[in-house]
């Protein structure tokens, strides 16, 4: 399975960093442009391609990490690549601050998401993005082929999409990739 990485300028790389660690091939990284990308934490990324440059057919699973991508919220090219995917129901995950992107392009619409904790609290800032979802609780919430996640859920996040990536043997293979990202003993 295909599984690509948005880079953003201010994304959070340790809210993906467990998703990515035991794919059984790297994930391709993709961003608008070819460039370097400064991430939240100050480390520098070169993408792997641009969005012009990907299929959605090639797609499997797009991950939108968390940080401040508000102002893509107006990016027609990357809207319209994320609502594709979306048509064409492949996997698209978002933690933190990437739903915020989802919501922002209607891709929430109907759906149920991510909500509290770090994730969109009534009356925060951008909160009318969300006013045609169903904010949960929940930590992680999967709806249909849309992910999203709070930032603190990011070993639930991974765990979430290694399941939807087939890279467990069993249940008691999922149970224990869980208890090691969490250092549970």
């Amino acid at each position: 399975m295909n599984t690509y990485l948005l880079y953003y300028n201010g994304f959070c790389e340790a809210e993906v960093a467990s998703s990515l660690m035991f794919l059984e091939k790297k994930a391709i990284c993709v961003s608008l442009e070819d460039r370097v990308y400064v991430s939240e934490e100050g480390q520098k990324f070169v993408p792997d391609t641009t969005v012009n440059n990907v299929n959605p057919d090639d797609v499997d699973l797009f991950i939108i990490p968390g940080g401040a991508p508000d102002y893509l919220f107006d990016n027609e090219k990357l809207k319209n690549f994320i609502l594709e995917l979306d048509k064409r129901k492949k996997y698209i995950a978002a933690i933190c601050g990437g739903p915020y992107l989802l919501a922002s392009y209607g891709v929430l619409d109907g759906r149920r998401c991510t909500g509290n904790g770090s994730g969109i609290i009534p009356g925060s800032e951008n909160y009318d993005l969300f006013k045609n979802a169903e904010i949960l609780s929940d930590s992680i919430v999967k709806d249909g082929n849309i992910i999203t996640a709070i930032g603190s859920a990011f070993a639930e996040l991974a765990v979430e999409l290694y399941g939807i990536l087939n890279l467990y043997k069993d249940e008691k293979d999922r149970e224990e990739t869980y208890n090691w990202l969490k250092n549970i003993r």
